[in-house]
């Protein structure tokens, strides 16, 4: 089992609770991917300021669009670096190449890259503190009471007062120069709002057509690999306690990396996991450790299996949350080369 594997039910239920308005569910997250996602961030814009305001936007957008991230359908982790990859790609010029070496790499590899430059603690605890002090300030407030009581001078709520009209043009044209003062400021706000709210839409637009780029070359680099001459195709079938249960198994031999496709599985206990094993030189060894959405499906990559020549076979099983080093369990799935 890889050392960055993660609980993905642990952060369903997290963006679960970030959904419901829990802003700590947020700072669980945060502690989760902060890192990760600045070490993302620097190594593609070069800039810290600019990395450290990149993950401070991709936490805000998750407090609030939770409720529209479907766990169910790819993994919280791989949402998080699309997110970010997004956002850092959208300040780069056109001609700026830098990206690109991040586009095809697996969650595994991505993460073994970005745990070698990721930042200081105190920098962390720093953005922390400024998102969960902005979470908190956009809480709902009580509005202010209206302004009560009388005055002899002009009211800015009502009409003014009758000594006021009394004294003719030099008490009205302050009034009025100070309304056009207030309108024209109005205005003022108002065509900068818009102009905020236009851009905002444009930076919407670019990173939503930079994260469909990504799912575009992420399915193409799919489709290279299952057609590649080199690659293998695995049947995995259900076992009498599983007899609906099917997965496809796509691996290179030679590269020793690959993809698991499952269907007809049962979603598992909050304190279970499904686990994918290599037998490899007549022992198990454990490759990933997965959970299914409520269909039952599940996209598992894999990658570091042992030497081609020594698997034989493919076995899934139900363990402890988490993995565990020999299995346990009865085999739901398996599958072997011929």
């Amino acid at each position: 089992m890889s050392p960055t594997s993660i609980d993905s039910a642990f952060d369903s239920r997290l963006v679960a609770q970030v959904a419901s308005g829990d802003a700590k569910a947020v700072g669980k997250l945060f502690d989760r991917y902060a890192g990760l996602a600045y070490s993302l961030a620097v190594q593609m814009i070069r800039e810290e300021a600019k990395a450290e305001q990149t993950v401070f936007e991709l936490f805000v957008r998750l407090w609030h669009e939770a409720a529209g991230l479907d766990t169910s359908r790819e993994e919280v982790k791989t949402r998080i670096y699309q997110i970010t990859y997004a956002l850092a790609t959208a300040q780069l010029p056109a001609s700026d190449k830098t990206a690109e070496q991040f586009e095809n790499l697996t969650d595994i590899e991505l993460e073994e890259v970005l745990s070698k430059q990721l930042p200081a603690p105190e920098l962390l605890e720093k953005l922390k503190a400024k998102l969960m002090a902005t979470i908190d300030l956009e809480k709902p407030k009580q509005a202010s009471p209206s302004p009560t009581g009388t005055n002899s001078g002009p009211s800015l709520y009502g009409t003014p007062s009758v000594s006021n009209i009394a004294g003719g043009s030099r008490a009205i044209w302050p009034l009025l120069a100070f309304g056009f003062g207030i309108i024209a400021g109005l205005l003022a706000v108002y065509s900068s709002f818009n102009a905020r709210r236009l851009s905002g839409q444009l930076r919407e637009s670019t990173i939503e057509f930079v994260a469909l780029r990504q799912e575009l070359k992420t399915t193409q680099a799919k489709l290279d690999f299952a057609l590649s001459p080199q690659t293998e195709v695995l049947t995995l079938t259900g076992q009498p306690s599983t007899p609906t249960a099917r997965a496809k198994l796509v691996w290179d031999p030679a590269e020793g990396q690959g993809i698991l496709l499952t269907s007809g599985l049962a979603p598992a206990p909050a304190d279970k996991s499904y686990q994918l094993w290599v037998i490899a030189g007549g022992k198990p060894v454990s490759v990933a450790v997965f959970v299914v959405d409520s269909t039952g499906k599940a996209e598992v990559r894999f990658a570091h299996l042992p030497p081609s020549e020594q698997v034989y076979a493919f076995n899934v099983t139900l363990e402890l949350s988490g993995g565990v080093a020999e299995p346990t369990g009865d085999k739901l799935l398996s599958g072997s080369r011929l």
